[in-house]
């Protein structure tokens, strides 16, 4: 924070503004935060921070009542299969063909429905199956994804309890 607040002391050398991200921004201490109240009351005009989170109920409330609060939207579950489709055509470009990744359009879905709309996990996810094969199969990413079962045989495993079979 001590960094920051000295950084801000100083004009950009480049550009109208100096922007500040900070990614993970619930991590920081209730000491860390404190330290910016002076910095967030009266910033210099060419100062600009930016606070992700995503526990904002984790920020104290000195620092939220001095922000300007915006909630993003989860991705659709399309959009992160799109994503990722884009991701490995991508590697499979630069690839040469030893390396060229194998995916079976469901083992993908499964991988954007985990993610539950973050694309970070769903990408973080597509990198460990990677890891453990260059065949992203739906098998594969259940012995990934500690040995999960997929959903069919879920709901399936649901009905014949219920119906005692």
């Amino acid at each position: 924070m001590r960094l920051i607040q000295n950084e801000c002391k100083t004009k950009p050398l480049i550009g109208k503004y100096k922007i500040f991200i900070l990614d993970e921004a619930h991590m920081l201490t209730v000491q860390a935060w404190n330290s910016m109240l002076k910095i967030l009351e009266e910033p210099p005009e060419y100062v600009i921070f930016i606070f992700c989170t995503t526990d904002p109920q984790k920020i104290i409330a000195t620092i939220l009542s001095r922000v300007q609060r915006f909630n993003f939207s989860r991705i659709s579950t399309e959009g992160i299969v799109k994503r990722l489709n884009y991701i490995v055509e991508s590697e499979n470009k630069t690839n040469p063909p030893e390396l060229q990744i194998f995916t079976e359009p469901s083992a993908i879905e499964y991988i954007a429905r985990l993610a539950k709309g973050g694309m970070r996990d769903s990408i973080t996810t597509l990198d460990k199956c990677l890891d453990y094969s260059r065949n992203v199969t739906l098998n594969n990413v259940l012995k990934v994804t500690s040995g999960g079962v997929d959903e069919d045989t879920l709901i399936t495993f649901k009905q014949n309890m219920i119906n005692k079979d």
